[in-house]
């Protein structure tokens, strides 16, 4: 994301409009801002230039912010903002692709809030995109790499460990890792050892093993990466 953000407010109410340009400007936020007061003007936004960040009112003249939704490009952070406190509309914008809902208040104090959310937002999507690469790198390695959770059950498995051991993702994963294993005294060492494939070959493997923890320390996986010895 750039220092200052490009973003469309989409409200049609004129006293919000104002309190989001006070809000920015007293707050000296890096907004880069437009405002579309209609669903009508807001594709037209949506269509000529490209925003980091789309806040939506749910209410709009001419429509409500669900006849926007889908005119905003994947990747946009896209947050829900109505007087209404209806869970069936939040739930609805949640599951339409928005980070968050956000009920207004009569003294617009839900702008105070704004800001946090568009960081936390900001945070969480720079976040997926750094574990979208880490999981593409990690499914194309030509190493074999399977994880399993505290109950050994094999909860990931990249490509070269299905050709290696010939299972479909489908087969192997929920499974207990006892299925590769020949000697299953040996689980969880490292060391060279004796696996057994899908069709009941067996194969000489090297092993390592990584622990996951979670933020509060605590173990919650483990990563074994594999190597076929020759």
């Amino acid at each position: 994301m750039p220092s200052n953000y490009k973003v469309l407010l989409i409200e049609d109410n004129g006293i919000d409009q104002s309190a989001f340009k006070r809000v920015v400007t007293n707050k000296k936020l890096p907004y880069d801002y437009k405002i579309a007061g209609s669903v009508s003007s807001a594709k037209q936004f949506l269509s000529s230039e490209k925003f980091d960040i789309v806040i939506i009112d749910y209410f709009l003249g001419d429509g409500t912010g669900f006849d926007v939704l889908n005119n905003i490009p994947s990747g946009v952070i896209t947050i829900f903002v109505t007087g209404a406190d209806d869970a069936e509309i939040a739930i609805k914008a949640l599951n339409s692709g928005a980070y968050e809902y956000i009920i207004k208040d009569e003294d617009h104090n839900y702008l105070n809030f704004l800001p946090a959310t568009i960081e936390n937002a900001i945070k969480h999507q720079a976040n997926e995109s750094r574990s979208r690469m880490l999981n593409h790198a990690i499914m194309h390695v030509k190493d074999r790499i399977y994880i399993i959770d505290k109950s050994d059950k094999i909860i990931f498995v990249n490509k070269s460990f299905c050709s290696t051991y010939g299972y479909k993702d489908e087969e192997i994963l929920g499974q207990h890792s006892y299925q590769v294993w020949k000697d299953t005294s040996q689980m969880n060492s490292e060391g060279t050892f004796i696996h057994k494939k899908k069709d009941g070959s067996e194969i000489t493997v090297s092993l390592t093993r990584s622990t996951l923890k979670d933020k509060n320390d605590q173990e919650i996986a483990y990563v074994i990466v594999i190597y076929e010895v020759k």
